[in-house]
């Protein structure tokens, strides 16, 4: 069932995956495999891309999907949709601020129209089901 490979303590990788094994495309683990090599510094971008066979687009599409679905997971069990779609916002906002905030001189435009939004939905002025 599990890799040939002798598993050592930091090797929760390939248990994860062989628990993961019917719930992944074959793509998606390539992408995974890709990114770890890429975060490793074993191959650049470009290398990875070429050879896991995967494709720019590939790599961002699941990782958004990934990030959102750690998203969702994270806040799932807040007590309603007003509460959960502010603490969103204030994470993109966050997220926006630290990745692109040096070098957006949009910025600030980015930042208050976060703040506007998070204002209106604090007044009810959004209804939420």
């Amino acid at each position: 069932m599990f890799s040939s490979k002798t598993l050592s303590k930091g090797d929760s990788g390939y248990i994860a995956e062989e628990l993961l094994q019917g719930k992944l495309s074959d793509n998606d683990r390539r992408c995974i495999v890709a990114l770890k090599t890429i975060g490793d510094k074993d191959f650049t971008v470009e290398e990875a891309l070429q050879v896991y066979d995967v494709s720019m687009q590939d790599l961002e599409d699941f990782f958004i999907r990934n990030f959102i679905s750690q998203l969702d997971s994270s806040i799932a069990n807040f007590s309603s949709k007003k509460t959960t779609t502010l603490l969103t916002i204030h994470l993109l906002s966050k997220t926006y601020k630290k990745y692109l905030g040096t070098i957006d001189k949009d910025a600030k435009m980015m930042e208050d129209h976060f703040s506007t939004l998070s204002k209106q939905i604090e007044s009810d002025q959004f209804l939420f089901t």
